[in-house]
């Protein structure tokens, strides 16, 4: 466990703002295709699902665990960070 904590909080914080920024953006993705799940069919001009609007929630689904999955490793790295400093 020691190892793990030592390993995030060697995690340089550039790399710690990116994470949380794919966050962000993997989130905002999310609520955009939730918000008009039509606009796949739009671009592509063909639809994946044949209409049924699968694809799209599948999409919306997986961005959503993306984002909540990188906001936990961006949080992991933040507060092995802070435990890191405070041992010192």
């Amino acid at each position: 466990m020691n190892t793990i904590i030592a390993a995030l909080a060697a995690v340089p914080r550039i790399v710690v703002r990116g994470i949380v920024a794919l966050s962000a953006l993997c989130a905002i993705a999310a609520l955009a295709v939730a918000i008009d799940p039509t606009w796949i069919e739009s671009v592509l001009g063909a639809s994946p699902d044949g209409g049924s609007g699968e694809a799209e929630w599948a999409l919306v689904l997986g961005l959503a665990a993306a984002s909540l999955t990188l906001a936990v490793m961006a949080l992991a790295a933040i507060r092995s960070r802070r435990s890191v400093a405070i041992a010192r």
